[in-house]
């Protein structure tokens, strides 16, 4: 064997060497990306698996979130505006009001929390205003009052002794109801 022919096979085993190396750095190293897929792959299977109980205690806490007291009834902003009007005309007719008029006001919708509005006018006599008032803002479901305008008629000639003054109260009452999402 020549000088040319040892570095030759030199060379050569040098190449191989490397290349095995090389090969085998390739191998290793794709065990352990199949090692962490299937580890990952086990973790979403187990994720898959608690499926189901997640789903059930998710239907839990929305429905006991649909039934807070506070919150407006209604599984649509239409049916809790409606309502949000019948608890205002029966708190009217208590106090010895009348409704003359609702109107419902876009609703909003944030964290899973809708926001009711409804501008009503209401027809009372002036002794009963507080009486009105409270009883919206003790309410339950929670009910509060937003743009609160009051209007005293004028009247050329004066009341009896005996009438109380009507005056009339122009108002925005706002409701919440569990959305969900």
């Amino acid at each position: 064997m020549t000088a040319r022919h040892a570095v030759a096979l030199g060379l050569v085993a040098s190449l191989l060497l490397g290349g095995g190396t090389s090969a085998y750095f390739v191998v290793v190293s794709q065990n352990e990306a199949i090692e962490q897929a299937l580890g990952r792959l086990a973790a979403y299977e187990a994720t898959i698996s608690s499926q189901p109980q997640l789903e059930t205690q998710l239907e839990g806490v929305r429905q006991q979130s649909a039934s807070l007291a506070g919150l407006v009834a209604g599984t649509s902003a239409a049916l809790a505006a409606a309502s949000i009007q019948n608890d205002v005309r029966a708190i009217a007719s208590r106090v010895g009001g009348e409704v003359r008029s609702t109107q419902n006001l876009p609703s909003s919708t944030v964290d899973s929390f809708e926001k009711i509005e409804i501008a009503s006018e209401v027809n009372l006599p002036l002794s009963r205003l507080k009486d009105l008032l409270y009883q919206i803002e003790a309410h339950t479901p929670y009910l509060f009052l937003d743009r609160i305008t009051i209007e005293v008629p004028q009247n050329s000639s004066r009341p009896a002794e005996r009438t109380q003054p009507r005056i009339n109260i122009q108002f925005v009452v706002r409701g919440y109801r569990w959305a969900g999402t």
